[in-house]
């Protein structure tokens, strides 16, 4: 039985390290994008503003779908909604890498990736907390550690994988690979031992939140660095090459941010 494990247990040690893993699948995936840029620029004719619709609709997404997902896992488990985003991440992947237009593939990977992330984000990250009391920070740490790792060793592979296989080829592979990834992570989602709080519950949490201006000052501030941290990843890669980088130097530059 679940409820039978404690916190601080060696259950809850593998939710963490569950939680690292998907978070180093995830952002690998996501930062990678900017490396198929050139690629997706040609086949589609497209400027960069109109490719750089990919990243902003996945990025707000992501952000926002934690609003829903979280009161639902607090009701269903964490399990649940990291399997229905294994759905989400890797179909957006897999259908994305079929599109024949440009707007096809905004909606089909903004929705499908935006929908992947965000279903798992805030669910696995409150359920790693509620499996600690002791050790709460250093199990967090080995969660979000991950999207760091991501960046340094998966970019630099799939930027090798994008350059030779071609942006399609190596997203189907990513997706496929996302539904194995998502689908582990989701079975090693163990339900915390703590209460879990009702939907209801989170929901008045989530209402009383708002109403104080502590929360809306730490939202705007958070607001405005999101901009600053995410909006120049999907440049970064195109921009160097265009100063005359190789794609392997350039694809180093987000390698080195992780």
């Amino acid at each position: 039985m679940e409820g039978a494990h404690r916190v601080d247990s060696g259950r809850g040690w593998v939710v963490a390290i569950s939680g690292c893993i998907i978070n180093t699948w995830t952002f690998g995936v996501f930062y990678a994008f900017a490396t198929a840029l050139e690629q997706m620029l040609d086949e589609f004719k497209a400027n960069l503003s109109g490719i750089a619709a990919f990243f902003s609709i996945t990025t707000f997404l992501f952000f926002a779908v934690g609003i829903v997902a979280g009161p639902v896992a607090d009701r269903f488990g964490a399990r649940r909604v990291v399997g229905v985003g294994a759905i989400f991440m890797g179909g957006g992947l897999c259908l994305t890498a079929q599109v024949q237009s440009l707007t096809a593939g905004v909606v089909v990977y903004g929705l499908g990736v935006g929908l992947g992330i965000g279903s798992y984000l805030v669910p696995l990250n409150a359920a790693t907390g509620a499996w600690f009391e002791r050790h709460r920070t250093i199990a967090l740490g080995v969660n979000t550690v991950g999207i760091g790792l991501g960046t340094l060793v998966l970019v630099p592979v799939a930027e090798w994988l994008i350059r030779t296989a071609g942006w399609r080829s190596a997203f189907e592979l990513m997706g496929i690979g996302s539904f194995f990834v998502y689908g582990l992570v989701a079975l090693a989602s163990f339900k915390p031992p703590t209460p879990q709080a009702s939907v209801a519950t989170s929901i008045e949490a989530v209402k009383r939140a708002v109403q104080r201006s502590e929360f809306w000052r730490f939202y705007i501030a958070g607001f405005f660095m999101a901009i600053a941290l995410f909006v120049p990843f999907v440049f970064l890669v195109q921009y160097a090459k265009d100063q005359g980088i190789s794609s392997s130097t350039a694809a180093f530059l987000i390698t080195s941010l992780g």
